[in-house]
């Protein structure tokens, strides 16, 4: 189903560390460092990072979180992976190949997931959020990191050069509105979305029927007790 990704990602990940750096206008440590604070309240939580890749958030939620399974298309990326956690001698990674809309866990395991620069390549947003949901605990939150589709013309074409030369046209990346919308549909709880410039960082939390719609904090409102 994701061939044509699978082969991408093969051709691209001996470069692709330095290819977010450059995309990301050096942002990106600032960009995982909120990722992370989203998605991690204590050093006891268990984490899925769906897409891991080379580790780019997985590494860096195994230094605060107490377990953190990565799963990936990519057994050439998840090498990478694999080769800078021995380096770091990080011993609670679990690196597992599979798709998203068919996680290899048993459902309600996970306190929290994780996702960077992945959900424009799914085929199918909602039934990725769906199983990616099935796999957290109730009050769970789920954390993506990716970049956002632009509205003002300039963006606008550095994200088409971004998206025919880097990724050759296999993605479909979301505006704001319709990450926003997804979260709702998915009935999540205390949903933000934040931008930074062509990137968005949007969290929210799974919550029962019985607790009160989600609300939205909008970007740069400031975060109510």
């Amino acid at each position: 189903m994701y061939r044509r990704i699978t082969l991408l990602f093969k051709i691209l990940s001996p470069f692709y560390d330095v290819s977010v750096k450059l995309i990301t206008f050096n942002l990106i440590s600032k960009l995982k460092r909120r990722t992370i604070t989203l998605a991690i309240t204590t050093s006891s939580d268990e984490v899925l990072d769906v897409a891991t890749g080379t580790g780019l958030i997985a590494l860096e939620l195994s230094k605060v979180a107490k377990q953190v399974y990565g799963v990936d298309l990519s057994k050439s990326m998840l090498k990478l992976t694999l080769k800078k956690a021995k380096a770091a001698r990080l011993e609670n990674m679990h690196l597992i190949i599979a798709e998203v809309e068919h996680l290899p866990f048993r459902s309600e395991l996970f306190n929290a997931s994780t996702c960077s620069f992945a959900m424009h390549h799914f085929q199918s947003p909602t039934k990725a959020l769906k199983e990616m949901l099935r796999t957290i605990k109730l009050h769970g939150r789920m954390v993506f990191l990716d970049v956002v589709n632009p509205d003002s013309f300039v963006s606008k074409i550095m994200f088409t050069l971004y998206w025919m030369f880097i990724e050759l046209g296999t993605s479909r990346h979301l505006t704001i509105q319709e990450w926003r919308s997804l979260f709702r549909k998915m009935r999540l709880n205390n949903i933000r979305t934040e931008t930074f410039g062509l990137f968005l960082i949007a969290s929210g939390e799974k919550h029962s029927p019985l607790q009160i719609p989600a609300r939205i904090l909008n970007d740069n409102q400031k975060k109510r007790p």
